[in-house]
């Protein structure tokens, strides 16, 4: 199903929250998330359909094995320590040929994810390829959205202070919104705050404008 009409705004309210059930509580979610400038929502709507056959796609084949690779690395990436596991090993000591056997299967399981890493990496540079096609394709950058405002929280799950960017369509510029104070501020300034992973402070609420003159907020 494609959009026959889309509002002249769009607002994304992130998901930075999550309950962590080993400690019993929710936690702010700190990883990194960009954003763009400009969104294009050509591909969404339905003059445009599906995709050009003249794009590369990514095959089913791919995304099957990517998604089986998933499956296996998801423990290992986001599971966490109970609070109660013992830090030293178990047993404490092994046999010489128990440490060969160990010596081994590690030596093979670091080969193997070295292996999927390489093509994990060559399939993302595939897919950021595809992306740049298809935005190099001028019937996909008709309908151009561009940021409006960022609300920003800075803090943890029970705490926190929010601010504001709000961009100044009549002056070109980023302005900060921070309680009484409105100062001056540049899209620098709203990376380092929103996009998340370097500190306490991201993104909570993404607001995009239609980019035709009629639209735009004075």
């Amino acid at each position: 199903h494609w959009f026959t009409e889309l509002p002249p705004v769009l607002t994304f309210e992130l998901s930075r929250f999550e309950f962590n059930q080993a400690l019993g509580r929710p936690e702010k979610i700190h990883n990194k998330l960009e954003f763009p400038q400009v969104l294009y929502l050509d591909s969404t709507t339905d003059q445009q359909g599906a995709p050009s056959s003249e794009l590369p796609s990514t095959s089913p084949a791919s995304i099957a094995a990517i998604s089986s690779r998933s499956v296996i690395h998801k423990p290992f990436t986001q599971s966490r320590i109970p609070p109660d596991l013992p830090m030293h090993p178990a047993p404490r000591h092994i046999t010489e040929e128990e440490l060969s056997v160990l010596e081994s299967c590690l030596h093979r399981w670091r080969t193997e994810i070295e292996n999927d890493t390489r093509d994990l990496q060559e399939s993302i540079s595939r897919i950021h390829r595809t992306i740049e096609l298809m935005y190099s394709d001028k019937s996909m950058i008709q309908v151009p959205y561009r940021l409006h405002a960022v609300l920003v929280h800075e803090g943890q799950a029970n705490a926190g202070h929010y601010w504001a960017y709000i961009f100044d369509h009549r002056e070109s510029r980023w302005m900060k919104y921070n309680d009484i104070a409105v100062t001056k501020s540049s899209w620098e300034e709203l990376v380092r705050d929103s996009f998340g992973g370097y500190r306490n402070a991201s993104a909570y609420c993404l607001m995009y404008i239609n980019d035709k003159p009629q639209f735009l907020i004075q």
